[in-house]
């Protein structure tokens, strides 16, 4: 009678697991440390044609100030800072690439939206940073640039994951895997 409920307890934990949160896009700047990463992540919409795209910055093995980067969504109008890390004074500058001295005023304007301000990034702590992106659909992909001209340098094409399931089951989902749990034990064959 054990084994069943073994069984059924361990089909369960991976339902459950199966059930998270759909994972990003992620692009990161090397596989050698110390190194960048930049995940990207649809998470909703502020109205038609309006939609939240959340762009999450880590880095590996070292400490670094964060200062600038450019994002290209392609086919976007617009894009606007709805929110960045607390105290980073984050400012939308104007549509120009990156640059080591931050975004570059001398290129000229394209449909790449460059960002400045200064946040520290520790390693394994995400910078979390919400754009508004006003286009014709949801957007699924972008460029990132930063840390032009060090060791960190990343200009890559990276898509946009959907956004997060939700990982809270239903209760008509629960109550059916309950109620089969429950009927386990009689399923035990006997032998004659």
């Amino acid at each position: 009678m054990k084994m069943p409920l073994v069984k059924a307890a361990v089909v369960a934990v991976f339902c459950f697991l199966l059930a998270g949160v759909a994972k990003a896009d992620t692009t990161c700047s090397s596989t050698t440390s110390p190194f960048v990463c930049f995940a990207f992540t649809n998470v909703g919409a502020d109205g038609p044609g309006v939609f939240d795209v959340m762009m999450e910055a880590t880095i590996t093995g070292t400490s670094t100030t964060f200062s600038s980067f450019a994002v290209n969504f392609n086919g976007a109008t617009s894009v606007n800072l709805e929110s960045s890390p607390s105290g980073g004074g984050w400012v939308f500058i104007g549509n120009h690439s990156n640059n080591p001295g931050g975004c570059n005023l001398s290129s000229s304007p394209t449909f790449t939206f460059c960002f400045q301000g200064g946040s520290s990034l520790a390693p394994s702590t995400p910078l979390d940073f919400v754009f508004d992106v006003t286009e014709g659909s949801e957007p699924t992909s972008t460029h990132i640039q930063a840390f032009q001209g060090g060791p960190l340098a990343i200009s890559n094409d990276v898509g946009i994951g959907p956004g997060p399931t939700s990982s809270v089951p239903e209760p008509a989902s629960l109550s059916l895997l309950g109620l089969g749990l429950l009927g386990l034990p009689f399923l035990r064959r006997r032998r004659s």
